[in-house]
Parts: structure tokens; C-alpha cells; sequence
């Protein structure tokens, strides 16, 4: 039996887009592997991590929409 891992935002942005461990994605917005569990898991980044997250995003030169916070993209329509 396989298990299935449902992707949310938080999970989606730090593995498929920024491709970065939990190590080093807590590093990026200073806070333990801990939170960011609890991060992936809700799928909310709260806000106030965006700008830190688009600077990372910015500099890998990987596009992430404002609306990709709320939802995964191919879960919402949105084209990628």
C-alpha cells in the first residue's frame, strides 16, 4: 500500500518550487523544522514570511504567484 501525501501550499512552494529542505527553508525564514512541519501540514505561511519567500524565489529566478500562497496551482485551476 502506497501512501498518498496531500500537497498544500507550503509544501508545494518549498519542495516543487524553491526545491529547498526543511533545513534550509526554516533558515530562510528563521524559524524551526518544527513550524514549518506545522507550516506544510495547515498550508499556510503566514504572511509575514511572503516577501522573505519572493526574495528566495527571485534570486532562483522562479516565478510564484501571489494566489499559489493560498493554493496549489493545479488544484485551483491555475495555470502554471
Amino acid at each position: 500500500m502506497s501512501v498518498v501525501r496531500h500537497i498544500t501550499p507550503a509544501l508545494f512552494i518549498r519542495q516543487h518550487l524553491l526545491r529547498m529542505t526543511t533545513v534550509k527553508f526554516a533558515d530562510l525564514l528563521g524559524v524551526s523544522k518544527a513550524v514549518i512541519s506545522r507550516y506544510e501540514i495547515s498550508g499556510v505561511i503566514p504572511p509575514h514570511h511572503h516577501k522573505a519567500i519572493l526574495r528566495e524565489a527571485s534570486k532562483r529566478n522562479v516565478k510564484i504567484k501571489p494566489s499559489w500562497f493560498q493554493a496549489v496551482p493545479w488544484a485551483a485551476g491555475v495555470p502554471e
